[in-house]
This record gives C-alpha cells, structure tokens and sequence, in this order.
C-alpha cells in the first residue's frame, strides 16, 4: 500500500510529512547538521507517512533551497502555505530506499 502510494517520490513525501505535522502545535526542529542516521518515512496509527525523526535533517543548503522551496510549496494550499526547514542527503521513503536528491522537511509557514 505505501509503494503505490508513493508516485513522485519526493514531493510526496514532503506531502506527507508535512500534512502530519501541520496540526501540531509544537513542530519538531531539524539539527544542526545532517545526522549520520538518515530519516525515515513511517507509517502512523491512521495510516499516514511522518518522518521518523525531524532531528536527523540538517539544515537546506542554499545550493538546495529553490528545490526545496519547489517541493514544499508544492503543498500549498488555499489556507497554508508550507516551507522547507530541513534537508537530509539520505533521507529514506517508507520502503528504506534513499530519495533520489536527497529529502526536504516541510512545515508550515
């Protein structure tokens, strides 16, 4: 079910993560840098993805930042819009495979 979910892997899974977090009254923060452990994407107890650990992201490079603002503002819409936060090189889909580019963390603005 998570592998067909998955159709544009990287806009989906900021999708995801993002549309977990967009409720929460406390978003976690990325660290300070990319930690050697890369996120995951997980199933939650509704069936929706989260990264397993926001902290593992690093910053975005400003190499990555239009990407990322690309990707995360790909989850815009009529009454939020969303940025990205955090950046990992390896972050991992739902299957364990690493995001081709790297994955973004996206909050909301």
């Amino acid at each position: 079910m998570i592998a067909g979910t998955i159709k544009n892997v990287a806009a989906v899974a900021c999708v995801v993560a993002a549309a977990g977090l967009a409720g929460c009254a406390s978003v976690p923060k990325p660290g300070k840098f990319a930690s050697s452990t890369p996120p995951r994407l997980v199933a939650k107890a509704d069936q929706t993805l989260a990264w397993d650990d926001p902290t593992a992201f690093g910053p975005v490079p400003a190499a990555e930042a239009a990407r990322g603002a690309s990707v995360c503002g790909s989850l815009d819409n009529d009454k939020t819009t969303f940025k990205a936060t955090g950046y990992h090189p390896g972050a991992l889909d739902a299957n364990g495979n690493p995001f081709p580019g790297g994955g973004f963390y996206c909050v909301a603005k």
